[in-house]
């Protein structure tokens, strides 16, 4: 756990100073046809959760110091102000948020609840409880330090 939030340290190229970098939350771009999600989400061995509308959709992801997916968002969202919300809500609402842990096909994820609502999501499923528990309480920790790059994907067609 503490090898993904550790100090990464890398040089400033005009003023050589050393800067920390932090876990950091990344929008992700989908589409959705006729039900049919793409990337399908939320992914990690779990069945899809179609937005309502078909169309484009944006999600998160948080991402380690490593770049290693920690968690990701639990739906998908109409446009990257809505996920900016969805994010808002993680980061203010850890401290009263609700984990469980489930089997998935034989294996283990997590999923984290604000006021009984799923928000996030394991990125990926898990051979052992411990694995699973360690992977929620690092989600968690990154969850408070982690900044959202202003960066909006471009549509792949």
């Amino acid at each position: 756990m503490d090898d993904v939030l550790r100090s990464d340290v890398s040089r400033e190229p005009d003023a050589g100073e050393m800067r920390r970098v932090l876990p950091r939350f990344l929008l992700v771009l989908g589409h959705q046809t006729r039900g049919q999600m793409l990337p399908a989400w939320p992914g990690g061995g779990r069945q899809n959760r179609p937005s309502a509308l078909d169309g484009d959709w944006v999600a998160w992801r948080v991402v380690g110091s490593n770049h290693r997916e920690l968690a990701r968002s639990a739906f998908v969202f109409a446009d990257a102000n809505a996920a900016g919300q969805g994010i808002a809500l993680v980061q203010s609402g850890v401290d009263r948020a609700m984990a469980g842990i489930e089997t998935v096909r034989g294996r283990w994820a997590w999923q984290l609840s604000i006021d009984g609502v799923a928000v996030a999501v394991s990125s990926r499923l898990y051979q052992r409880t411990r694995e699973c528990s360690d992977s929620l309480a690092t989600a968690l920790a990154a969850f408070t330090v982690a900044e959202l790059r202003d960066v909006v994907p471009r549509p792949r067609r």
